[in-house]
């Protein structure tokens, strides 16, 4: 069975502190026999983390924070159209999300 799984990291100013700290929610495509595998193998794609220096010198650490969701495709063939992932939002949260990345 295929699961689409949602990972949050988090990039961590090492010079200007956590204040400036940036996010990520990445989608990954897991097979699994069920959500609780499913959960075990996006955990243990996620747990690698990089640091690099940005333009303006700082070090930013991009870390695996947590899972926040697990999905079950409901189709056994991965083919065009197949959906992958959806939720339900409230009004604030589709205007945040539309509200272009300015980080």
């Amino acid at each position: 069975m295929w699961f689409s799984v949602s990972i949050f990291y988090r990039g961590k100013h090492l010079v200007r502190g956590p204040d400036f700290d940036i996010w990520e929610e990445s989608f990954i495509l897991v097979e699994a026999i069920d959500e609780a595998q499913a959960e075990s193998r996006a955990s243990e794609v996620a747990e690698e983390s990089i640091t690099y220096k940005t333009v303006d010198g700082d070090e930013i650490c991009w870390s695996f924070d947590s899972i926040d969701r697990v999905h079950a495709i409901d189709s056994e063939v991965l083919k065009d159209g197949v959906e992958l992932f959806s939720r339900f939002l409230r009004p604030k949260e589709v205007v945040s999300l539309k509200a272009p990345f300015d980080g």
